[in-house]
């Protein structure tokens, strides 16, 4: 299924002058959903895949999901896994894609269809949005330092230290200052308390029509009509794979820009 969640396109393919760490992100001017089946015969499961786009992240931003993914972890787990019992795989996490970063909340089982598993993610998504707006100070001073710990930890090895530079030439970002940015920003009187990650986190996930989602359904057998259940939102644009499980973007389609923010956020 990473063929399908990817939702970038090697720019290789059109400038081969171009270093194949350059990816463009696909920027819908819709909320999309994709369905596809499940390629194993036999198999019994599903997985389903919902993806809130934030944009382009400044360094301030990134240090807001870095304690928004932990944030989040927990809850969809507790809510999908355990109260629903959805699946035996189930994470909640925000992750950087190419140059963009979002929220992903991934489900894999065969307890429910992936119709029925993506309005139960976008419920609990929507209900996170409280545990963020009543996080206390000292749940918030507490994951600044675990994230101070873990940004101030030093490379243990050689290849650790030359992997970190490595990876700032290989993915063309030259950003070699992050790690002194973030910390700058982590204890910059900006970021004293929470109502900065629940700014971003709206920004995110709250439904308008500006929000970037898009949803992955991974049918077991066979895709369902949308009349025989819950399915497609009100304003969504469907692309289904069919069982070829390939996505094509088309020409006329828009991709995030390539563009990395480095500079100190004070």
């Amino acid at each position: 299924m990473s063929g399908i969640i990817g939702f970038a396109v090697d720019l290789k393919e059109h400038d081969p002058d171009q270093h194949d760490a350059k990816e463009q992100v696909l920027k819908p001017e819709e909320e999309l959903e994709i369905h596809a089946i499940n390629p194993i015969k036999g198999d019994e499961n599903s997985a389903t895949i919902v993806a809130y786009q934030f944009g382009l992240p400044t360094i301030a931003e990134r240090i807001h999901f870095a304690i928004l993914s932990e944030v989040i972890s927990r809850p969809c787990f507790e809510v999908l896994r355990t109260q629903h019992q959805l699946g035996y795989v189930v994470f909640g996490f925000a992750q950087q894609h190419a140059s963009i970063v979002e929220v992903r909340v991934i489900v894999q089982g065969a307890s429910k269809s992936p119709n029925t598993v993506e309005l139960l993610i976008e419920e609990t998504v929507q209900n996170i949005t409280g545990l963020i707006e009543n996080m206390s100070q000292k749940e918030f001073d507490e994951r600044k330092a675990t994230l101070r710990t873990e940004l101030t930890k030093k490379d243990s090895t050689m290849s650790e230290y030359a992997q970190r530079h490595w990876d700032q030439i290989s993915e063309q970002t030259y950003c070699f200052e992050k790690r002194h940015y973030q910390l700058e920003y982590l204890d910059s009187e900006a970021f004293k308390e929470p109502t900065s990650l629940l700014k971003t986190w709206k920004r995110t996930v709250a439904p308008s029509a500006h929000r970037k989602k898009i949803s992955v359904k991974l049918f077991a057998g066979s895709v369902p009509s949308l009349a025989s259940g819950p399915g497609l939102h009100h304003g969504s644009h469907l692309i289904d794979l069919g069982k070829a499980g390939h996505f094509q973007g088309a020409k006329h389609q828009a991709y995030w820009s390539t563009q990395y923010i480095c500079e100190n956020p004070r």
